[in-house]
């Protein structure tokens, strides 16, 4: 019985299907996971755009069957043509996807505020997502302990879609319980006027005496002197999307749950419009807790679902090299549709 000598210097060369195992794995970290997080968490651009399972379908085959295809293809290719070339060049493509995976778990690291301010994010994550990526694709055929964290990790591929799915279903259970559709009785239906100032410190308006500055802000100062002014009451959460719904529900806020009327029951602008004694205008850019009834300003959404899909695709596609690059990255990239912060598009 007789075995082949290893010869040395020579890698142990994974198959070809093997190989398009971990293209297909790379690529689910790289696209998948970051492009569908980022999904999940923008309730009212679902909302709006009526975006259905259909459309959820057509972005699912096209990060998980249309982009990996296309990897491995050139990474074929690139096998294929390294060969002329003493095979340089032949791990290119692994070596810009795990790249590209890198960046997106550095982005949390280069929002540290000292670089963010000197505008260096950016460059701290270049200077390491790049030598990264090398190192990877030099290693990849060389240590098999790597090729086989890149196999086990293939649960991604699986992992991944099933989560984003399971906290849209969540996402979207309505609990719309009779009592916040009853007819409420005001007795003495008197004007209310709700504004909710985002981002708007008070401290501003005051005075060496903690009092609204009358000379520079008369207005404000007459209305605290016809009103009661709870001066040291504050949001409850930093984020607009989670403080509005807690301030109209008086429920703790959840960051889970999408500032959509399903999501908040009985809220005030639902109480209010129940009662039917007032004429209600109501304008939110951030949630949608107002009865779709009410609503003046929905977006025109396009009947067709290849054109609803085909936005979303393309919306995703301007939305993702934010996702993994640091905001000071030196590139024009193009503008991301308002409607996907839940603004009109005009």
């Amino acid at each position: 019985m007789t075995a082949r000598p290893e010869q040395a210097g020579v890698p142990d060369r994974p198959s070809p299907r093997l190989r398009a195992l971990h293209i297909f794995t790379l690529c689910a970290f790289a696209f998948t996971e970051p492009t569908l997080a980022a999904l999940s968490r923008q309730t009212v651009f679902l909302h709006d755009q009526e975006i259905g399972w259909s459309e959820f379908a057509a972005v699912l085959c096209v990060l998980m069957l249309g982009l990996p295809s296309c990897c491995a293809l050139l990474d074929w290719a690139a096998v294929h043509y390294a060969r002329r070339f003493s095979g340089r060049g032949r791990n290119a493509v692994l070596c810009v996807l795990s790249g590209l995976v890198l960046l997106s778990l550095l982005r949390p690291c280069a929002r540290i505020v000292f670089l963010e301010l000197g505008h260096r994010a950016w460059l701290f994550s270049l200077t390491i997502a790049l030598p990264g990526a090398w190192l990877f694709a030099h290693r990849y055929e060389r240590l098999g302990g790597l090729r086989h964290w890149l196999t086990v990790s293939a649960l991604g591929m699986v992992v991944f879609p099933l989560s984003f799915v399971w906290q849209i279903e969540r996402s979207r259970q309505t609990d719309l319980r009779e009592d916040s559709r009853r007819q409420t009785h005001v007795q003495n239906p008197v004007p209310v006027v709700m504004i909710v100032f985002d981002e708007f410190s008070g401290t501003s308006l005051m005075d060496e005496r903690l009092q609204i500055d009358a000379r520079n802000f008369p207005n404000f100062a007459r209305l605290a002197s016809q009103s009661t002014w709870y001066r040291q009451s504050s949001t409850v959460h930093p984020r607009t999307d989670v403080a509005v719904p807690a301030i109209l529900s008086g429920q703790f806020p959840a960051t889970q749950r999408g500032p959509v009327e399903a999501n908040y029951p009985g809220n005030l602008l639902q109480t209010i419009h129940a009662s039917r004694a007032y004429d209600m205008a109501v304008f939110e850019p951030i949630t949608r807790l107002c009865p779709e009834s009410m609503s003046h300003e929905r977006p025109v959404i396009s009947s067709s679902r290849v054109r609803r899909a085909a936005n979303l695709i393309q919306t995703l596609a301007v939305v993702y090299p934010r996702l993994i690059l640091p905001g000071d990255t030196p590139i024009p990239f193009p503008a991301i549709p308002k409607p996907w912060f839940g603004m009109r598009s005009t």
